[in-house]
C-alpha cells in the first residue's frame, strides 16, 4: 500500500488528530485513521502514509466494529484498539452516508 501521496505528509492533525485523542491512545501504539474497509482488513493513514492492517476477530466477537473515519491504534500489522468516537465524528459519518 504505502501510498504516501494519497494524503501527502501534512500530518494527522489535518485529519482531525488532537490532544484528546492522543490521551486516549495506549502507549506503544501508532495512531491511524481508517480510510477504507475490506473483509478482515482496513486501510489506515498514519504519519508514514497509507497502509493496510488486519482487524482481529476479537473486535467483531465483542460487537465492536471498525468503520471508515475511526481513529485506531495499530501495531504489528493489526488494529490493537479503536478509540472512542466523538459526537463530531459520529455526525460527520452520518452526514456522509446521506
Amino acid at each position: 500500500m504505502g501510498n504516501r501521496s494519497f494524503f501527502g505528509r501534512t500530518g494527522l492533525a489535518s485529519l482531525g488528530w488532537n490532544d484528546q485523542l492522543a490521551a486516549e491512545l495506549s502507549a506503544g501504539l501508532t495512531p491511524a485513521r481508517v480510510v477504507a474497509g475490506h473483509r478482515g482488513e482496513v486501510d489506515v493513514v498514519t504519519e508514514e502514509g497509507r497502509i493496510r492492517v488486519a482487524v482481529p476477530r476479537r473486535f467483531s466477537k465483542s460487537g465492536q466494529d471498525v468503520a471508515v473515519g475511526d481513529w485506531v491504534g495499530v501495531a504489528t500489522g493489526a488494529v490493537q484498539e479503536v478509540l472512542p468516537r466523538s459526537e463530531e465524528h459520529t455526525s460527520e459519518l452520518q452526514s456522509q452516508s446521506t
